[in-house]
């Protein structure tokens, strides 16, 4: 078997709606934050808050599962024609069948929180009601936001061949390093909109902080991968990282003669991932990631392959070619092919173009990340190469960079899940999902906007018997997608 190096590895999922479930089983509960534009009078028969049609606003209007909000007000207590009346509290939403009271585990807003239990509930015209009539969520103008807790949609999985999980550019140099160490995260945020046809809203949700759990065929295993932590980060994204003590040291090629070269960059993947869904009312929402347990290695299994052996397989050794077959694997999906090490190569610029520049490129992959150089100077005959250290500090990107994405398809089967009802093609049908399974990749802030994560690098210069006769300098650049630095030659 090939033994890999469990390095700091990251992988995010875009989100809009704040999810709560535990170690991937099914009638869990999920909270959907909603942002309220209060509207209406606080202290009058209808209350203040959203009225559909009528008055504020909600934001988003449908919860996770794709029901909409009808209303969501309140009253303070105020007393009318000289009688005082206690305050009271609504949540109203439009299902096409009941969906009972105890769909509804709680809201909560302003340090108020009413139980789904305790309110007096009613199903009519395909709007169920939840009314508390002595407690006020304190709702009264300006905005509000409001936590719905919920029993969860059905969770399904979807088995995917693989996933990038990251970039590292080698540096230049023979004697050169660049060291990821126990401090550093790096990897991207994801989201799988583009998977699905148009027609289906996707919503996001997040994992909490959990271990990635195994996905088996017969469903969710006992099994834990407690190297890669799934946790919530900011609200935005779901973060998967490596919390071991390993460290990923990456070498520049054999040769110092040639500077640079990208042919030796390293590109990680993840060979057993599996992608969470909750699966509404014509909605979907990604839920986190898992790994396949039918894998002969535990846990999350990545791979770095080098973009000169993606370019020429036969280059691969003996044991990075069998696990990159996936013998494993039950699904059909099968090995990696030459198909999938194009779309390999083409998550990074510098394997597909010799002309690429970051500095020009409109897409805003790279920044620049030190106002420093670094050189890369011969010595005189007779004499020895300078070597200089230093360290990569994470700053906040530009709001530029932000918009950097890198989006690629693999191939995906349904594999299973948590809910009786859904199972294979119907899950499918139910997602109205496309032929393949669309990533895209892009900037994070958990990954970028957290000031005083490192890197450090030791870049050594040619010997003068190199004959180098390539750039001096190099100016270092900080991937917005993937999180890792590259040097580029001035």
């Amino acid at each position: 078997m090939l033994i890999i190096p469990r390095a700091i590895r990251v992988i995010t999922a875009l989100i809009a709606v704040w999810l709560g479930f535990s170690q991937y089983a099914s009638a869990q509960t999920m909270t959907d934050v909603v942002n309220v534009t209060v509207g209406g009078v606080y202290l009058g028969p209808t209350g203040a808050g959203y009225w559909s049609g009528r008055f504020g606003s909600a934001s988003p209007g449908v919860t996770s599962n794709g029901y909409s909000y009808q209303y969501i007000v309140d009253n303070g207590s105020y007393t009318r024609m000289g009688v005082g009346v206690p305050p009271s509290s609504q949540l109203a939403i439009k299902f096409p069948s009941n969906p009972g009271q105890a769909w509804l585990s709680s809201v909560t807003a302003n340090g108020v929180t009413t139980a789904g239990s305790s309110a007096t509930y009613s199903y009519s015209a395909g709007v169920a009601i939840w009314n508390w009539t002595t407690t006020s969520w304190n709702i009264s103008s300006g905005s509000a936001q409001l936590k719905i807790t919920h029993l969860a949609p059905p969770l399904g999985y979807l088995d995917l061949k693989y996933q990038i999980v990251g970039i590292d550019y080698a540096p230049p140099g023979a004697k050169s390093t660049v060291t990821y160490g126990t401090n550093t995260v790096r990897g991207t945020a994801t989201t799988n909109t583009n998977t699905y046809k148009t027609e289906v809203q996707v919503t996001a949700t997040y994992e909490t902080d959990t271990g990635l759990k195994g996905v088996g065929a017969a469903g969710i295993t006992t099994t834990l991968d407690l190297d890669y932590q799934q946790i919530s980060s900011n609200g935005s994204s779901v973060t998967i990282t490596n919390t071991t003590a390993f460290t990923d040291v990456v070498p520049g090629p054999s040769s110092s003669t040639l500077g640079v070269d990208h042919d030796y960059d390293v590109i990680w993947v993840w060979l057993n991932p599996e992608a969470a869904v909750y699966v509404g009312t014509n909605t979907v929402s990604l839920a986190g990631y898992a790994y396949n347990d039918q894998d002969d290695q535990f846990g999350a299994e990545v791979v770095p392959i080098q973009v000169r052996q993606l370019k020429n397989p036969s280059l691969m050794s003996a044991g990075l070619v069998q696990r990159l077959s996936r013998s494993w694997d039950t699904t059909g999906l099968g090995g990696l092919t030459t198909s999938d090490y194009s779309v390999l190569l083409a998550a990074d610029p510098f394997a597909m173009s010799a002309t690429y520049n970051p500095a020009t490129d409109s897409t805003h992959r790279f920044q620049a990340a030190t106002s420093e150089t670094v050189p890369y100077v011969p010595p005189a005959p007779g004499g020895q190469p300078l070597t200089v250290t230093g360290t990569f500090t994470t700053q906040t990107a530009t709001s530029n960079s932000q918009s950097a994405t890198h989006q690629y398809s693999v191939g995906f089967s349904v594999t299973f899940s948590g809910d009786g009802n859904i199972y294979g093609t119907d899950l499918s049908a139910d997602l109205k999902i496309a032929a393949t399974y669309t990533t895209t990749d892009m900037w994070s802030s958990t990954l970028n906007s957290t000031v005083g994560k490192t890197a450090s690098y030791s870049v050594t210069g040619p010997q003068a018997s190199d004959n180098y006769t390539g750039p001096v300098s190099f100016q270092v650049y900080r991937d917005n997608v993937y999180g890792s630095f590259m040097f580029y030659p001035l």
